[in-house]
């Protein structure tokens, strides 16, 4: 026969016992409350704009190149004329063609810019393809030809003046309503 353990012993034991039982019940509530259902997609998470102003982007490969000066230099001269919130955007030096910079200026349709500025050869490249996917997102483009899109502009010699004034006139076509 096995000893027979004083009863604030045995209680002792009951304790910990349940409470362990309790801590791995708990836990799995827990896990079972977060983990995604099968088939289920995770949650759209869209991109905000606390402020409700104007978003106007930049997007550089190189923020040295003179196209990129005078664009960030056209945001914030933007920014300073009436309510517009600017964003740089600097690629990876590793991205090298079109099709590898395109995902970035993708990245900034989705952030919701109101208006995308690029600069940058390939940057203008893969802007021209991110126009035609999003017709109703608005571009500048700072060198090459003309699109011959309704949704871009074209600066062939950009300025801080020009590309502030292509922010401008987005930012004012987007508050009458028009896309």
């Amino acid at each position: 026969m096995s000893p027979r353990l004083p009863l604030r012993n045995r209680s002792r034991r009951f304790r910990m016992a349940a409470a362990g039982v309790l801590t791995v019940a708990g836990g799995a509530v827990v896990v079972g409350l977060f983990l995604p259902r099968a088939g289920s997609s995770p949650p759209h998470t869209a991109a905000k704009n606390i402020s409700r102003d104007f978003r106007a982007c930049l997007v550089t490969d190189d923020p040295d190149q003179t196209a990129a000066r005078a664009g960030w230099s056209g945001l914030r001269e933007a920014a300073r004329a009436a309510p517009v919130n600017t964003q740089r955007l600097i690629t990876p030096r590793t991205a090298t063609t079109t099709e590898a910079l395109l995902p970035y200026v993708e990245s900034l349709v989705q952030r919701k810019c109101g208006v995308i500025v690029s600069a940058g050869r390939l940057l203008d490249g893969a802007a021209r393809d991110a126009a035609r996917t999003h017709p109703r997102q608005r571009f500048v483009i700072t060198s090459g030809a003309a699109s011959g899109l309704p949704n871009t502009t074209t600066l062939a010699s950009p300025t801080s003046d020009t590309v502030a004034a292509a922010v401008r006139a987005a930012s004012r076509t987007s508050a009458s309503g028009s896309s």
